[in-house]
């Protein structure tokens, strides 16, 4: 039986225009109403989040920044957090001294980045993400420094690059870090701190909840999803997931645009058939 059903954010909830449609949301709010907790698993900060959660007060907690941040949008806290230290800052910064890349820092459940990034997020293969970060991300004139003074309160860490190439090239240096590290998008990669990850936040907030791992259906698209899904109890991929992601599930549903996540529920949640 189904008690906890985590849910990826973009490309699982979220529609190719970055929207949450009337058949996901009924769905969504059919399984709360019958006593199953629902949640945001994802990579983005509750401050990204909070669109969708005025959307869906219905879905309380948050499994956020891949598991640096376990959030209460309810009572608007942080009830488990996670963050990097200055020697592990660095050693990024250190690497990416010469690289042309785009920070973008999490602290405090709030987005900051680089305003020069911030101007023209296409050139980092990010572009659906523009309209967002213009809304929620505070820019620095220099975001390293901000990273540095606030080295023991970086929760996550995402680089945006100009090719999938320099992605690698970065990620190669930075292997021997105390890092948990992820590729994301055409050219991202998602740093949390070693050993946290989407499935470590799942499992925080599963003891919270009293729920057991075994008891939780997650459903993703991306690599960022893989150890979440591989932890529950049933893995379900969307249709347009990548093949890492649908060879470990246990089912695939419809793709994002054609509301595979209310498939998901009324199938394996709801028992509608």
């Amino acid at each position: 039986m189904i008690k906890l059903i985590a849910l990826d954010m973009d490309g699982t909830v979220l529609d190719s225009q970055k929207n949450i449609t009337a058949a996901t949301k009924a769905a969504i709010i059919r399984a709360v109403k019958s006593g199953v907790y629902v949640i945001f698993s994802t990579g983005r900060s509750p401050s990204e989040l909070q669109r969708y959660s005025r959307e869906l007060p219905e879905v309380r907690y948050g499994n956020c920044e891949s598991g640096a941040a376990i959030y209460d949008f309810r009572e608007k806290k942080m009830l488990e957090c996670h963050c990097m230290n200055l020697c592990v800052c660095e050693a990024v910064i250190a690497v990416l001294t010469s690289c042309d890349v785009m920070y973008s820092a999490k602290v405090d459940g709030k987005v900051h980045c680089d305003r020069q990034g911030l101007a023209d997020m296409s050139r980092f293969n990010v572009e659906s993400f523009q309209p967002l970060y213009n809304e929620v991300a505070t820019p620095h004139d220099n975001i390293t420094a901000f990273i540095r003074t606030h080295a023991d309160r970086i929760e996550k860490l995402n680089l945006y690059f100009r090719s999938a190439e320099d992605r690698q090239r970065a990620a190669d240096r930075l292997r021997d870090q105390d890092l948990s590290m992820v590729f994301a998008g055409e050219s991202s990669i998602e740093f949390t701190p070693g050993g946290i990850s989407k499935a470590s936040g799942l499992a925080s907030l599963c003891r919270i909840l009293g729920v057991d791992l075994s008891d939780v259906m997650a459903i993703g698209d991306a690599d960022n999803d893989l150890t979440v899904l591989q932890s529950a109890g049933f893995a379900v991929a969307m249709g347009n997931g990548n093949d890492h992601v649908k060879a470990i599930c246990d089912a695939i549903v419809a793709d994002n645009d054609h509301d595979g996540v209310a498939e998901a529920i009324e199938k394996y949640v709801l028992n509608v058939r």
